[in-house]
């Protein structure tokens, strides 16, 4: 490709782009009047870290071109993209080794099943280290409750919920349904990770861990919210 002339690694570019990105679902313009976006994914991929998978969305985003009385009847033209990327882990992530990163780590049969089940939760997270230094401080939050060694900081009272903070943590706050990852301040030495899971809670996790690390020597503190999505 490096040897071609313009016009023909143009081509060839545009080619590649296309061929990663999966048929464009309906097309709907959501609760505006007018269409502002088309999101276009890619297939699930492997990562440099074993059990964690990787998807992105492109979305081309579009504008009016000229003002009618109708917004609906207003001619559309594309300006822009916006990209993000999303993770799910199959299991507890674990950097892979050098010479196993060489050999082609994003050809995983494992990710690419994950790109047409619907049901899978994709989290959002900084990049895939982030993702996975998170996934392992969840589960050893999880570990650390199960063996009655880590109790909330904070606990809001549950409508109706008759379980213990702990025993909602323990149900819920699994791997595979992780909805996102955010980091937050914390001491040195110390990790700190706002995690949403199962599309109702929110912990606030804080771990002793070293700079290259990505399992936790042990988890300080952890703190847990309800929240409602409205949509």
């Amino acid at each position: 490709m490096t040897v071609l002339k313009p016009a023909a690694a143009d081509r060839i570019v545009r080619r590649d782009l296309l061929s990663i990105l999966r048929p464009t679902d309906e097309v709907r313009t959501g609760m505006f009047i007018q269409l502002h976006g088309v999101s276009l994914g890619t297939r699930a991929y492997g990562t440099e870290f074993d059990g964690l998978c990787q998807q992105d969305t492109l979305v081309l985003k579009y504008a009016p071109t000229s003002i009618r009385p109708d917004p609906r009847d207003e001619p559309l033209r594309p300006f822009g993209i916006e990209a993000s990327t999303a993770f799910h882990a199959t299991r507890l992530p674990t950097r892979r080794p050098e010479d196993a990163r060489m050999q082609g780590e994003v050809w995983v049969d494992s990710c690419d099943r994950l790109t047409d089940d619907k049901d899978v939760f994709w989290f959002n997270a900084k990049d895939a280290e982030e993702a996975a230094r998170a996934t392992n401080i969840l589960k050893a939050a999880t570990d650390q409750i199960a063996a009655g060694s880590l109790k909330t900081i904070s606990c809001e009272t549950f409508d109706q919920d008759k379980r213990s903070c702990e025993q909602i943590i323990a149900e819920q706050a699994t791997l595979d349904k992780i909805d996102d990852i955010y980091s937050c301040a914390a001491d040195a030495g110390m990790k700190c990770y706002v995690i949403d899971v199962a599309s109702s809670i929110r912990l606030t996790i804080v771990a002793r861990l070293a700079a290259d690390s990505l399992v936790p020597s042990a988890v300080q503190s952890i703190k847990i919210e309800e929240y409602i999505i409205v949509t």
